[in-house]
């Protein structure tokens, strides 16, 4: 028996005399990695995010699957200052799959900025690098972002003819994932602020009904009404000199004035509030297909 545990003990100093220091040490790249991987699937990203930092630095290497995951965690949590960094010191030495997922990323935070001239050097730029082409990015991610540099340019019809072309190609399956947005597009309609403010000036609380307000508008008007009626009968009964004349004429003139403006103002939000949720539509697609 002594026999037997004297050999395993010398086997085993064997072992650790010709083993690797690196892979013996709590700190070498393996072992961070793991460690990243296990914060990473235990939730707790912020950690993992700088625990696959420091795996990065000690090998100058940057394995897919470690950077998809860095990636997620900058996508989950809407990270630009992350996905800024990576575009710096880990986009270039990535490989061409990485790179598209990374411009995936890239396209969806340019979109939620709602900014129109940097989604269309991003666009233009991946279309000269030729990832258009059959190769490059999945028919769904092209379809995406071409329907999101036309709503961005508010070119609502144009994206709801591009979102029909696919579907009268037949690609159904890729149409399925946007019909929401072509039925959002379809449905797409704008108020006129200024037939808005003229309902109102002919018809006080009109502008507000345009722009589906009803009982806003219908407020105004009672309380237009009213004033005025006030007005009026005190003009009726003790001349236009009484003091309640005044008073009630010049609420009714202020009220008036306000309700103009909340037509105009109102028809301008209804139009950004269909505009947002069209937005929306779209930033949900960026969630689905990522």
């Amino acid at each position: 028996m002594k026999r037997i545990f004297l050999l395993a003990l010398l086997a085993l100093t064997f072992c650790r005399l010709f083993a690797s220091p690196e892979s013996l040490s709590p700190y070498s790249p393996p072992v961070v990695k793991a460690f990243a991987d296990n914060l990473y699937d235990q939730g707790f990203y912020q950690e993992a995010e700088s625990e696959y930092k420091r795996y990065f630095f000690m090998t100058q290497t940057f394995q897919m699957d470690a950077v998809f995951k860095v990636l997620d965690i900058y996508f989950m949590q809407k990270n630009k200052t992350g996905l800024d960094w990576m575009n710096k010191e880990l986009f270039p030495f990535c490989s061409p799959e990485v790179q598209k997922k990374i411009d995936f990323v890239n396209a969806a935070f340019i979109f939620k900025e709602r900014n129109q001239k940097d989604f269309s050097d991003f666009f233009n730029r991946k279309k000269d690098e030729g990832l258009f082409a059959e190769g490059g990015f999945l028919s769904k991610e092209i379809l995406l972002f071409t329907v999101s540099q036309q709503i961005l340019n508010k070119e609502i019809k144009e994206a709801a003819q591009s979102l029909l072309t696919v579907k009268n190609k037949g690609e159904e399956e890729t149409f399925s994932d946007f019909k929401l947005l072509y039925e959002g597009c379809q449905n797409y309609k704008l108020k006129s602020p200024g037939w808005a403010l003229t309902f109102s000036a002919v018809i006080p609380g009109s502008g507000k009904w345009y722009s589906g307000n009803f009982w806003a508008g219908f407020s105004d008007l009672l309380g237009i009404a009213s004033f005025t009626s006030a007005a009026v009968y005190y003009g009726k009964e003790n001349g236009i000199k009484d003091w309640r004349v005044w008073t009630y004429g010049s609420m009714a003139a202020l009220l008036y004035v306000v309700d103009l403006y909340g037509s105009y103002t109102g028809a301008q939000r209804y139009n950004q509030g269909n505009y947002n949720n069209l937005c929306k539509k779209v930033d949900g697609l960026y969630e689905n297909l990522y």
